[in-house]
């Protein structure tokens, strides 16, 4: 204000119209008002100080419009400025829902990881528990081999056992019957002996017999010479020749007298070891059958203690087989439910990747959106600069038009450049707390720009890894936020450059 004093000033010196003792303009307004009228009037007439009045009114009345546009402006700016509020506080609440939507998707997630974790850990104990049991059926299907096969190799053993019984029985009856048959043809034979002994002892009697006839007769030929000499000498011969005989009956007599006795001491002696070769073997067989049945019995015994041991084995096999069963069954209820859990979270994870694909497209057309309007931004700013521009030369050369009509109104002129300075000093100064005020709301829109940049930073920065579609429409939000502010600005600008 004080500029444009002193630029009218020197234009009033600079024409020589006006005394450099004249009173200020800060003083007395009535002073200086007759002292102007007085030389407007003498300079201008009354028509030409009418006609100024006129075009004073026509500045004061431009200058009430300029007021009411710029309180317009200002009004429309508070109610786009608190429509931004209202969206930003909407925008704001959608950003929490996301938030809590993504950390309830994230919670999801962990629980199906934990529960996918807990089905592996299930399918792995119930893998190695098949494990041990098959391990253990198969243990048991091997000892059951072996079992066979010792019960088989038992078995053989007894066949032997009772072949070899069989055998020794066979052997002892059959040399029973060897000693049987030998004691009956030493019998036959013994009896064949006595035959020819009491043939031999008939023979010998006989001899006797024919001996005493002889000698009846020798005593009957006595009595004849004749008859006696050759009946003699043919009886002697004759004796002589029985004598022979039975010197030699007599030898054979004694020698079968000593082997009857013989026949009879071997038969004897057989008869005896025969008894003792009865009894031996008669002990013998009994202990051998004895002996060979408490094998038998113990074969049994363990054959039947294999079997019962078998049968327990089938039976804990059977048992095993049916915990192998309910074991598979299990496994195979697990691995269905696996499955569907796999299913299920197949599925879930495709309708969350199709979420994050719409979310991110959403993201990808909002980023568009964002960079379309950041360049129509740029444009709207650059238009803005130049109609800035455009209307601060036109200011520019309305001011020097303006000083050159006031340098041309003298005093008049002066009193209602005082006046108007006066009114545009209020003007200005409404106009600059009002410039103030749009300043602070863009300061605080920037402020709070700023500080949601700073929260979308740290949010980010929070969650970076697991969350980052949060950012993008916080991003999104923030940017919307600046386009909703830079148009109210933009159009605000160009209503204060129409009005202007």
């Amino acid at each position: 204000m004080r500029s444009k004093e002193d630029d009218e000033r020197n234009v009033f010196d600079s024409q020589g119209k006006l005394d450099r003792d004249r009173p200020s303009p800060r003083g007395s307004l009535s002073d200086a008002w007759k002292s102007r009228a007085k030389v407007a009037e003498g300079m201008l007439g009354s028509s030409g100080f009418k006609k100024v009045n006129s075009v004073a009114l026509c500045y004061l009345f431009v200058l009430l419009l300029i007021v009411g546009l710029s309180f317009q402006h200002h009004m429309s700016q508070s109610l786009k400025l608190s429509r931004l509020a209202r969206s930003s506080k909407q925008w704001e609440s959608l950003y929490s829902q996301s938030l809590e939507e993504i950390i309830d998707w994230k919670r999801k997630l962990e629980q199906e990881k934990k529960l996918a974790a807990e089905f592996a850990k299930n399918a792995d104990l119930l893998e190695g528990t098949l494990k041990r049991v098959r391990e253990e059926k198969s243990r048991q299907e091997e000892e059951a081999v072996k079992l066979q096969v010792d019960v088989a190799s038992k078995d053989k053993l007894r066949e032997q056992l009772e072949r070899k019984l069989q055998e020794s029985e066979d052997l002892s009856q059959t040399r029973l019957q060897e000693v049987q048959q030998e004691v009956q043809v030493k019998k036959l034979e013994s009896e064949a002996m006595h035959r020819e002994l009491e043939e031999m002892k008939q023979a010998v009697k006989y001899h006797k017999d024919t001996i005493a006839r002889l000698n009846a007769d020798k005593e009957v030929l006595a009595t004849g010479q004749v008859k006696a000499v050759a009946a003699a000498d043919a009886a002697k011969n004759k004796t002589a020749a029985m004598e022979v005989a039975v010197r030699e009956l007599r030898d054979e007599l004694k020698n079968a007298t000593r082997h009857s006795i013989y026949l009879e001491e071997h038969v004897t002696s057989l008869t005896e070891k025969n008894k003792v070769l009865e009894t031996e073997a008669r002990s013998k067989l009994d202990s051998t059958a004895k002996r060979m049945q408490d094998e038998v019995d113990a074969a049994n015994a363990r054959v039947d203690a294999a079997q019962q041991e078998k049968r327990a084995l089938e039976e804990r096999v059977a048992q095993l087989e049916s915990k192998l069963e309910q074991s598979q069954a299990r496994v195979t209820e697990l691995e269905e439910a696996a499955d569907a859990a796999e299913k299920s979270r197949t599925s879930e994870r495709e309708r969350l990747e199709s979420e994050i694909r719409d979310k991110e497209q959403r993201l990808q057309e909002t980023e568009a959106a964002k960079r379309n309007e950041e360049a129509e931004r740029e444009r709207n700013e650059e238009a803005e600069r130049k109609r800035s521009e455009e209307a601060k030369r036109k200011r520019e050369e309305k001011e020097e038009a303006k000083k050159r009509r006031e340098a041309q109104e003298k005093a008049d002129a002066e009193d209602r450049a005082a006046a108007e300075a006066s009114e545009k000093e209020e003007a200005q100064k409404r106009n600059a707390e009002e410039k103030a005020e749009a300043d602070a709301a863009i300061a605080r829109k920037q402020e709070a720009a700023r500080r949601a940049e700073a929260e979308r930073k740290a949010a980010a920065e929070q969650e970076a890894e697991d969350q980052p579609n949060p950012e993008k429409q916080k991003e999104m939000v923030l940017e919307e936020i600046r386009k909703d502010s830079e148009t109210d600005e933009g159009a605000s600008d160009e209503g204060a450059n129409e009005a202007l």
